[in-house]
């Protein structure tokens, strides 16, 4: 009797760990960001310019600093 007593407390804790390692996993997973504006960067000419766009909704100005052979 004190066997079977045994058992059904390793499987109750055995599901409890089991459990607790899931749910664990489950709120530990990163909420997909929401989708913005989707910005096509850089955009190319047929005239060899170059065209950056960025979106901020927030920003103030913009800096663009680079090297250019030329």
């Amino acid at each position: 009797m004190k066997h079977g007593k045994n058992l059904g407390l390793t499987r109750l804790a055995i599901i409890v760990i089991v459990s607790t390692f899931s749910l664990t996993n489950l709120l530990s997973q990163e909420i997909p960001a929401r989708r913005g504006v989707q910005v096509v960067s850089p955009e190319i000419a047929d005239n060899n310019t170059v065209t950056f766009n960025l979106y901020s909704a927030d920003a103030q100005s913009v800096v663009l600093n680079g090297s250019w052979m030329g």
